[in-house]
């Protein structure tokens, strides 16, 4: 068992590919896609002063509330561990040179970047399978690059980039080759940061350390258990301190009881295939589309089988089996199986190449000389084609008016905002944090949380519904000299909670963005 850790003897097909394929001119190019591919999508919409999705601005936010002294659980609401904002701590601290919103598009340039090395890492990992590494290393890389669900993820700051991190790094560490005790006890370490942004880290950690066992290598388990508990420690247990009611129930309490969100299995499995975001980007022809989710499928399965990459099956069905069973499902969660997925799909063209490459050389030895890399780029033709396709017509987030809403709301001493991106684009933020106004970083946040009510048999109650929810919001948005919203629907206003705000005055209308005074003697107000 323990030749699973081995790296493979050469073999001359292999060395063929090695000088024909060299890693600077595999590495460079796929970093260079994957950023483009990141970057592309956010020009063509709104761009980096947009608003883009709504959980970039609660963890820069977030950021920036740590930055100014705040603790997240302890002082405003926070559904994860605290791993993402110490990340963009640096990020955020620079909002207060260069201000809020140049802060922020540095913040989204990074993830780009993120993405890039994330892309590479996949490649890298791929190139330890049995049969042509670096066409696999391709193969895995380029995909990476367009996949839909990555782009979604790596485009601005989010948690899942950096659980594929710490995912691909302990696989760099560990996965077919024979590590030292420290190489053990750095890769545990990054699988426990990543279990420090998002809980869902944990499973690949235990699939890591079961397969450790597995393997017969219950030292390197101990080792790997060792770096994951230290680090999870150094960066989880000072918030814990401070406030540990609150710290277990938002990251852990909270999310078992959230209700179902886009629970249907057959949507989940198109998000994690890379096909639930064609409404933003060119439709190809169904039959296509088909062709190409077919084709990854055959590709996974084969480096399933014919590379035997069982460690990497073991965590793409661990990370989709929690996927499909987690109470929310949203676009950017289907990032997490991303790398797993696509190792395998590069072991897989590489393996099934080889195989074509055999039966060539049974039928025309001429025609299959060196031809591995020709054969498995032609495999993986449709999928990569139909993806690049999809990349080049999103479009993510939409416009919005920060400078000019700013100017308008420059005499309001504190400003309220459904969503804290707004308030980073208007570069609002750092204000409001210095002249202590009252500022939540997660809104809608609080109705997992306090502000969740649920009907008798435990389903939680619809937010329109939920009177407790709209009395909240309303005074949290009316504690300041203005305010705006962004959400829209998102926000689950009911009628009269929406007729109230609308009859505030305005101070200024811009690209379908109200910005409202609050009269003094509205209830709430901070004097």
């Amino acid at each position: 068992m323990q030749a699973l850790h081995r790296p493979l003897a050469g073999r001359p097909a292999e060395a063929a590919e090695r000088q024909l394929l060299p890693a600077p001119a595999v590495w460079l190019p796929i970093a260079l896609l994957a950023f483009a591919a990141r970057l592309l999508p956010t020009l063509h919409g709104g761009g980096f002063g947009g608003i883009d999705d709504y959980d970039d601005g609660v963890y820069f936010a977030g950021a920036q509330a740590l930055v100014a002294g705040r603790l997240p659980y302890r002082d405003f609401v926070l559904l994860h561990p605290p791993g993402i904002l110490l990340v963009l701590g640096p990020l955020a601290a620079l909002a207060r040179v260069v201000s809020d919103h140049r802060a922020f598009e540095l913040a989204r340039l990074a993830f780009m970047a993120l993405g890039s090395l994330n892309a590479v890492l996949t490649a890298a990992v791929a190139r330890r399978s049995r049969l042509g590494g670096p066409v696999a290393a391709v193969v895995a890389g380029i995909l990476y690059a367009v996949w839909p669900p990555a782009i979604e993820a790596e485009s601005t700051p989010m948690l899942e980039p950096l659980n594929t991190l710490g995912l691909l790094v302990a696989l760099l560490l560990l996965y077919r080759r024979r590590p030292r005790a420290h190489e053990e006890r750095l890769a545990g370490a990054a699988l426990g940061a990543a279990a420090a942004v998002k809980v869902w880290g944990v499973v690949p950690l235990v699939v890591v350390l079961a397969w450790e066992l597995v393997v017969h290598r219950p030292r390197a388990a101990g080792r790997v258990g060792l770096g994951a508990a230290s680090t999870l420690t150094v960066l989880c247990l000072p918030f814990f301190v401070a406030a540990p009611g609150a710290m277990y129930r938002m990251v852990v309490i909270d999310q078992l009881e959230r209700g179902e969100v886009n629970a249907e299995v057959l949507d989940r499995l198109s998000g994690i295939l890379g096909v639930s975001r064609l409404t933003g980007g060119a439709r190809p022809p169904g039959w296509l589309l088909v062709a190409a989710v077919a084709v990854v499928c055959a590709l996974v399965v084969a480096g399933a089988l014919m590379d035997r990459a069982w460690l990497v099956t073991a965590l793409l069905a661990a990370v989709v089996a929690v996927l499909l069973e987690a109470p929310a499902f949203f676009d950017h969660y289907a990032a997490l199986a991303a790398a797993p997925l696509l190792i395998l799909a590069g072991a897989g063209s590489a393996a099934l190449a080889a195989r074509a490459v055999r039966h060539l050389r049974v039928r025309s030895p001429v025609l299959a000389g060196g031809r591995i890399p020709v054969v498995a780029l032609a495999i993986t033709l449709a999928p990569v084609t139909v993806f690049a396709c999809i990349v080049v017509g999103l479009h993510r987030g939409r416009g919005f008016p920060g400078a000019r809403l700013s100017q308008a709301a420059a005499s309001s001493r504190c400003v309220t905002a459904d969503s804290p991106a707004a308030l980073i684009q208007m570069d609002l933020l750092s204000r409001d944090l210095e002249r202590h106004c009252r500022l939540w970083i997660d809104v809608t946040g609080l109705t997992y949380d306090t502000a969740a009510e649920r009907f008798p048999n435990g389903v939680p109650l619809p937010r329109r519904s939920n009177r407790q929810w709209q009395q909240a919001l309303t005074g949290y948005l009316f504690s300041g000299d203005a305010t705006i919203l962004v959400l829209g629907d998102g926000d689950g206003l009911a009628p009269d909670t929406a007729r109230t705000i609308d009859q505030l005055p305005v101070l200024v209308r811009d690209s379908g963005y109200t910005l409202w005074r609050v009269p003094p003697d509205r209830p709430g107000r901070q004097h």
